[in-house]
Order: C-alpha cells, then structure tokens, then sequence
C-alpha cells in the first residue's frame, strides 16, 4: 500500500516512475504474466486526480551479453494516454478495469521484449541472439529489432525435434569454438590487427596507470563470487559494489593529495575516473585480440566447418 501511494505521489508530480511489472528478476528470455501493481498504481493516480492522463512507455530492454561494459539496446513502444474512459470504468468496475488495463499493457510491451513462448527454449533463443547480435557488432536500429523479433518468433513456432536439431547443432559449434579458445564474436569482426596491436601497444602505459582504480573492482567482484548465488544478481553485485567502494577509493586519493600538496598527485586523482574507463577498454581489447590471434592460426579446415556451422544456425533462425 505505501508503494502505490508513494507510485501515486510522484505521478501526480508530474514524475518518472519506472516498473518492472512482471515482478522479479530472471534471466530466462520468457515472459511471466504482468503483476497488477502498474494498473492499480495508474488507475488511483487517475481516480484522486480528475483532469490527469498518465501516460506509460513500453520499453523493452536487450543486454548483448550479462556482464559489466555490455552494450544495451532499448526499444520503446507506442506511448500509451491512459485517461478519461478508464478512470470512468474504474469507478464502477475496479477489479475488472485493473485487469483489463494489465493485459492492454502487457500486450504494448510483448511487442518491444524479445522474448520466446516456452520456458525451455529460453537458451535456445539467447544463443541464436547472441550470433545476430555479433553480427550487427553491438549496434542496433529498429530494422534490427524487428529482425531479433523474428528469430524469437521462429524458435517459438519449431517443433520439438526441430528445436532438439538446432539445440544440438548449437551445442556443436560453441563447443567446437571452446575448444579452440575462440568466441563466436571473433568469426565476424573486421577489425585491422595492425591498428589493434598499435592502439594495444599505445595504451599499454595509460592501462598500467589505469590498474590503481581496480580495487573497488576487485572487491565488487570479491562480493559476488562469495555472496551471489543467483546468475541473475551477479553483475549488478559487481556493478552496485563496487560503484560504492569507488567512490570512498576516490575520496581517499583526493585527501592524499590534496594534503601532499603534489601537482602531480593531484592531477593524477583527476584523471583516475577517465584512467580507470580506458583501462577497462584496453583490457577487453587485449582479451579479444588474443583471441584473433587463436583464429589466425586455427586450422583451415577447422575455420570452414566453423564457418558453416555457423550460417547454418542462422538460416534455421528465418
């Protein structure tokens, strides 16, 4: 009850309430029905503020990979102007306006959400995403949106043993790049190695300097492997923890020096944030370029059943 007044408070502000209104966290690329919570919040927004429309974006929300610095794509829907006629309906009819209202929204939002119908098959479509999301390098328009959607749709409409086929067939070819220590990423970039290993060797010195932030890292990451035992908490473990430490890391270089007094130091504590951001690029750069350097000398006959394994998958997903 003190959610929803507070939800009504900042409504009636005229401010940004954000919900996730299946109810709970997961990784699994299903959808739960929606909880009741987001219609009741509007419909008593609308019920003690006669002249008020509440207006609800659908956004859909995609990460490329779960771990921290992964690209995210955002996909917003139709706004919907919930106003007049519910709030008329809701004053005779309550419950059946709230469900009503929950399946309008819940309806706007399967159409942003990437998604398949079946529980099962939610690794299914997370690997098949993961081959197009490579493709596209971590840059998406809605063209590619309403492609994503279609391969979510043609997993959800296979039969059971094709869906065994494609699991296999996956399961095939990850584990054909494992044993190679390569990534599916590798087989589509188009990065020049020369202009990797001068911006590797470049950076090399500002990623040295960049380690002094990596602590509060550390002990984020410290805090999720000893304490999270949910896939889904993980990152935002690290992320949450060690954001916080960061900033008492940081308060802390800056009192040392300002009391030394040393220019140096204190243009050093300056840059850290910057420091800190190029070191984490660096790194996954270096970790990639590795990784190129692995499929440089792979086999030729192991690069072309790679290769064909991994079309393959593709035009099982259209």
């Amino acid at each position: 009850a003190d959610s929803f007044s507070k939800g009504e408070e900042v409504l009636k502000e005229n401010g940004l309430l954000l919900i996730f209104p299946e109810g709970l966290s997961r990784m699994e690329r299903n959808m739960l029905p929606f909880r009741k919570g987001t219609s009741r919040i509007i419909l008593q927004t609308l019920a003690s503020a006669p002249e008020m429309t509440v207006h609800v974006v659908p956004i859909g929300i995609h990460y490329r990979k779960h771990e921290v610095l992964s690209d995210v794509q955002l996909t917003t829907g139709k706004v919907i102007a919930v106003g007049g006629p519910y709030r008329e309906k809701y004053a005779s009819q309550p419950s059946r306006t709230v469900n009503e209202l929950t399946r309008e929204l819940e309806i706007a939002l399967r159409e942003v959400v990437l998604y398949v119908d079946q529980d099962q098959r939610s690794a299914l479509v997370e690997k098949q995403l993961e081959l197009f999301d490579n493709n596209c390098g971590g840059r998406f328009s809605y063209d590619d949106f309403h492609a994503q959607k279609a391969v979510c749709e043609r997993v959800s409409s296979l039969d059971d043993s094709a869906a065994l086929r494609l699991a296999d067939e996956q399961q095939a070819y990850f584990a054909l790049l494992r044993q190679h220590q390569l990534n599916d990423e590798v087989m589509v970039q188009k990065i020049s190695p020369l202009l990797t290993v001068a911006l590797l060797l470049f950076g090399f010195p500002l990623f040295i300097i960049g380690l002094i932030n990596l602590p509060p890292y550390l002990l984020g990451k410290h805090m999720a492997d000893t304490k999270v035992s949910r896939q889904d908490f993980y990152t935002s473990v690290i992320s949450a923890v060690s954001a916080f430490s960061y900033v008492i890391w940081l308060a802390l270089w800056w009192m040392m020096a300002l009391l030394s007094g040393n220019v140096l130091l204190i243009g050093l504590v300056v840059l850290m944030p910057m420091l800190g951001w190029l070191a984490l690029g660096w790194w996954q750069r270096f970790t990639q370029w590795k990784i190129q350097q692995k499929w440089r000398k792979t086999p030729e006959d192991v690069k072309a059943r790679l290769l064909a394994m991994r079309a393959a998958l593709l035009a099982s997903s259209y």
